[in-house]
């Protein structure tokens, strides 16, 4: 602002703390830009000659650069020069902005971790209590928050002069406007990246902070993994709506807070001290308007010209035109639409209507008629993205003409007077006529009251006719709806022996679907009945697995509640609840993900943080950010809903216990193991403890804990826990049980994880057949059975089988479910590791390609299932010979997997041990070895005993390929003797024994080989029938080894002896194969 500006501002204010406020707001730190208007204003209230000179003569010759006392810029502070360092940990390297309360610096941060910082630093001597106070305010502030699109705050502190500073993410992007106008985003790209900006003041705002300075050049834009993600910054004048952010005395009395073309009309009257989050609503829709328009609303050049004072009357009382009119009246229109990417008449047309009533609503002056919440913006906008009815709607003619009164007083006033002088004119000629008139009336009254009470007698009559018929009428409503119910039940037979469940569903289904169609032709008559009943048959049809029909019941019942009731009451979101749920089963939970948050905002709005329903949106919130695999924002959801279900209904209540589950779930999916098994335990345990150690409940608890179990790579814990929950289940809920079968599932998948092929394959066929008969053949868990029944046979060596089970998986999951579902991703995957294990690789790869690419879009790069991917496709290539492709791969997923879950996850240790086997592939021995150890020495730590043998077993031969005998042998050795404690007698030991005896063979060391290779064969041959058939190969190889021995040492009695023990076996001697990678 001009020095004018300012004196014309703070001349309107008589009381001395607001107007220092207001000094220090304007002028910050300038000292003498604040002496000079300081004595401006001496002189106007000290003497009548003031008028002599104007203020325009004042300040003509004013410099418009900023002085500094002594009338020169002072010298540069070493203590913020290039290489100086704060709090012993920041190295400030170059300036990168400025403002009223201080510097923003690039800084390295070299301690506890390494990493480029912007560091805030207030200006030496800029240390009025305002300063400090705002300084403190905007530290407070940016501690509050933590939301991926507002920039983060890591420290904070005192130099050692005592001047404060913090310490922030660094943000390096630009404005939000010169990005969008940079890459030319279309509109509706543009308004993607709003949403997520409205999101993040959302946030601000749920944490009690209004910014109160929303602009382009505080939203910057920054490509994080290639994609534009906008951040907050610059929270310097915000304010806290229910507590002081900070224990200095800070007062805005008086003063005009913010950027004048971007700040609401409140906060353009100086005295408003009611400033609440509406403001920053307005500030948003400025923000759109000028992404669509180029410009804002009331144009920054008239700002330049004007007095601040008639700028501030500007934001309060003059509309702005639409954003389709502004285009249509633009000079620049087509260089406009060229940013846009598109051509002038189709942006002014793209404009005109929904967008012109969104933006205008946003821009309200009576915040009252503006958007309530920030979210309330997002999510109309992402209504029009969606091509849904936006809530916006034109002014009615009505508020028009209030409005047209309100900006013509004038006119309208000179108009009333004129009006008023007529009838006063008309009025003395109407006195002379009264009296006559009112003898007149007198006998007109008698012959009035006596036709009233016939009027009176007939209208009662009247009136009971019209109940009698509203009755009538009403009772025909609730005769049709229940005929249109009763249609649910139309040709079904009780007593008829359905051949299966899934049979009956889908007759249900059928009869659901005509009774919705007979529901949308008939008038039912009062809507809010209508709506219900719309409801309730969507959730039926939502029970039988038919989302697709049951969501147009919802958006009716959404409809017709919004219009009577309004679009918050409670029972309209219910029915949004609803809806959201369809929407999920139908587009999958990135497509719901949107209602969701529109839920859990606007409950929170209208019935409180704590209330039962709202809380119920935060959880269903959680379990959608679960699904879409933003995991982490999913735990602390539930970390808040946990606490507050524990306060108001206990720790042993199901919905607590519920919640307590889905916490526990997704400290799994994050890695967090321990954590995850400790709080299944507990709510497993407080369950058992209430409910009983047999109650349905309980054992679900009790299957989650087997499953996490599972996942933490605990699987001999997971396989007891389900080995107790399955005889259980079956006695409680029948062998047919969904619930039953999934155990069922899971302990057969376990025993495939054991090896344990004898019992895995029975329980996963029988899970198969049931879920088959009682859920249908293309269900879901169904498709999920069928593929782990592949992945069993595929495991025990029977790929004949394997393979199309595979692609039976894959094809249905695609049909029924899409092929972008993760499930669908995740079946092609496993179809082309099947492939490729049979030999046809080529065809593996271009399925792993898709799938990756497919993957990352939809969850994305950093993901479990995308890295798993990325991981069967560096398998594909490596098989194929391209280690070019492979070891970028295997590189990258274990990157990513260090980033993401931390070195000693088991799926970063199993990714480590897919680098060596790449690096051995492609001939990179030394690497390899060093590796394959690094991966070892990692299992050590994790692996149960009998499962590190295995392992030895497969990676020692590898070192041995790779130049490094002596480790071939000593992890063989140690194998053996491991194997000799665990699983004394079984045919693994006797398999080692024999590994170990054909690597002495082969070291010519004949005598210590025979004893190994013997007794090998012997337990092998004791335990034949236990061998799985992927292994099955064991016993032939022996006895070649044996043949081979008695040959070198010239036995030929011997050499006859086992050759004709070898003849019983027709499995041809194998070449030799690489081992199998972890998964």
């Amino acid at each position: 602002m001009s020095e004018l500006d300012i004196f014309t501002g703070a001349v309107v204010l008589t009381d001395p703390a607001a107007r220092a406020a207001f000094l220090d707001q304007a002028c910050w730190a300038n000292a003498a830009l604040r002496a000079r208007v300081e004595s401006l204003l001496a002189r106007h209230e000290s003497a009548d000659s003031f008028l002599e000179d104007s203020p325009a003569d004042l300040l003509r010759d004013a410099p418009a650069a900023p002085t500094w006392r002594g009338g020169r810029k002072p010298a540069p502070d070493p203590a913020t020069a290039p290489g100086a360092v704060i709090a012993g940990r920041y190295a400030l390297v170059r300036l990168i902005g400025e403002g009223g309360m201080g510097a923003v610096y690039l800084a390295g941060q070299t301690e506890p971790v390494k990493r480029q910082v912007a560091l805030k630093l207030i200006r030496a001597g800029a240390d009025s209590r305002t300063v400090l106070a705002r300084f403190d305010a905007e530290r407070q502030a940016l501690a509050l928050m933590d939301h991926p699109n507002i920039a983060r705050m890591y420290d904070g502190g005192l130099t050692p002069a005592g001047r404060p500073f913090f310490v922030m993410e660094l943000v390096d992007g630009v404005p939000l406007t010169d990005y969008c106008d940079r890459h030319r985003l279309t509109v509706e790209a543009r308004l993607a990246l709003f949403v997520q900006v409205c999101q993040a003041v959302q946030h601000a705002h749920q944490k009690g902070i209004i910014h109160r300075d929303l602009k382009p050049s505080n939203v910057l834009v920054a490509e994080v993994d290639g994609r534009p993600t906008p951040k907050v910054i610059d929270f310097g004048v915000a304010k806290a709506t229910e507590r002081s952010l900070t224990d200095l005395s800070l007062s805005d009395a008086g003063a005009v807070v913010g950027t004048p073309a971007y700040m609401s009309p409140e906060q353009a009257d100086p005295y408003s001290v009611d400033i609440d989050t509406r403001a920053d609503v307005y500030a948003l829709g400025v923000m759109l308007y000028e992404l669509l328009t180029g410009s804002p609303p009331l144009g920054a050049t008239g700002f330049d010209r004007g007095a601040f004072l008639e700028v501030l009357r500007l934001v309060r009382e003059v509309e702005p035109p639409r954003p389709s009119t502004r285009l249509s009246t633009a000079d620049a229109l087509p260089s406009i639409a060229a940013n846009r990417s598109t051509e002038p008449a189709k942006l002014a047309k793209l404009l005109r209507g929904e967008l012109d009533w969104v933006v205008m609503k946003a821009l309200e002056k009576d915040r009252a008629r503006r958007y309530e919440s920030a979210n309330a913006l997002a999510a109309d906008v992402r209504r029009y993205l969606a091509d849904e009815m936006v809530e916006a709607r034109p002014p009615s003619r009505s508020y028009r003409l209030k409005k047209l009164v309100k900006r013509n007083k004038v006119q309208v006033l000179a108009a009333a007077l004129i009006v008023f002088a007529l009838v006063a004119g008309l009025a003395g000629t109407t006195v002379g006529l009264v009296e006559a008139r009112r003898q007149a009336e007198a006998a007109e009254s008698e012959r009035t009251k006596a036709v009233a009470a016939a009027t009176a007698e007939r209208r009662a009559k009247e009136e009971a006719d019209d109940r009698r018929r509203a009755a009538e009428t009403n009772l025909g409503y609730a005769r049709k709806a229940n005929d249109i119910l009763g249609e649910v039940f139309t040709g079904l037979d009780p007593g008829a022996n359905y051949a299966t469940v899934a049979e009956f569903r889908a007759a249900l289904r059928a009869n659901l679907g005509n009774v919705a169609a007979a529901l949308n032709a008939a008038d039912i008559g009062d809507p809010l009945a209508s709506a219900g009943l719309h409801e309730r048959l969507g959730l039926s049809l939502l029970a039988v697995g038919d989302a697709a029909s049951a969501r147009p019941r919802f958006e009716k019942a959404v409809a017709l509640r919004t219009e009577r009731l309004g679009a918050d009451h409670p029972d309209t979101l219910k029915a949004a609840s609803n809806l959201a749920f369809a929407r999920k089963a139908t587009n999958g939970p990135v497509a719901a993900l949107p209602l969701f948050e529109d839920l859990l905002a606007r409950r929170t709005l209208t019935l409180g943080a704590d209330h039962p329903d709202t809380v119920t949106a935060r959880n269903n919130l959680g379990v959608a950010c679960q699904e879409v695999g933003q995991t982490a924002r999913a735990a602390e959801l539930f970390e808040a809903v946990y606490a507050q279900r524990v306060a108001a209904l206990g720790a042993g209540h199901a919905d607590t216990l519920a919640t307590l589950n889905n916490l526990a779930t997704a400290h799994a999916t994050l890695g967090a193991y321990d954590r995850a098994v400790a709080l299944h335990r507990k709510a497993h345990e407080a369950s058992k403890a209430i409910r009983g150690a047999d109650h349905v409940e309980t054992l679900k608890l009790l299957s989650n804990l087997g499953s996490t179990l599972q996942l933490a790579g605990r699987t001999e814990e997971a396989v007891r826990v389900n080995e107790q929950v399955l005889p259980v289940r079956r006695k409680v809920i029948g062998s047919d049980h969904p619930d039953t079968l999934t155990t069922m599932a899971n302990l057969g998948y376990g025993y495939h994880l054991q090896k344990k092929y004898d019992l895995a394959l029975p329980l996963l066929e029988e899970a198969l057949r049931g879920r088959e008969a009682v859920l249908g053949k293309d269900h879901r868990d169904t498709l999920s059975g069928v593929n782990n029944l592949a992945l069993a046979y595929s495991g025990n060596g029977q790929a004949d089988k394997a393979v199309p089970l595979f692609e039976r998986a894959a094809e249905r999951m695609t049909a029924t479910l899409g092929a972008d579902h993760p499930d669908t991703l995740a079946a092609q995957a496993n179809l082309a590791s099947a492939y490729r294990q049979t030999g046809r690789v080529e065809k593996a790869i271009p399925l792993l390609e898709r799938g990756l690419e497919r993957q990352g879009a939809a969850l994305g790069k950093d993901h479990p299932s995308v890295l798993t991917t990325m991981t069967g496709l560096a398998n594909a290539y490596k098989v194929a010979g391209r280690h070019d492709k492979a070891i970028p791969l295997y590189q990258s997923a274990l990157e990513r997997r260090k980033a993401a879950q931390g070195d000693s996850h088991p799926d970063t240790v199993a990714s480590i041990g897919n680098l060596g086997a790449g690096y051995a592939a492609a001939g990179r021995h030394a690497e390899a070895v060093a590796t394959l150890e690094q991966f070892v020495a990692a299992q050590r730590k994790q692996l149960p005993p009998a499962r590190l043998a295995a392992l030895l077993t497969l990676v020692g031969p590898e070192l041995g390929r790779c130049g490094r005998p002596d480790l071939h042998e000593a992890y063989l050795r140690e194998a053996v003797a491991t194997y000799e404690t665990s699983e004394p007698g079984g045919w693994r030991a006797a398999g080692a024994r024999a590994q170990l005896g054909g690597l002495l063979l082969a070291q010519k060391k004949y005598a210590d080989a025979e004893p190994l290779l013997v007794k090998g064969y012997e337990g092998l041959k004791a335990k034949e029938n236990e061998i799985p058939r992927a292994s099955a190969a064991r016993l032939p190889e022996t006895l070649d080894r044996l043949i081979e021995l008695f040959t070198a040492t010239k036995k030929p009695d011997d050499v006859e002896k086992w050759r004709r023990e070898r003849a019983k076996y027709a499995v041809p001697k194998p070449s030799a194969t690489s081992p199998k990678e972890e998964k």
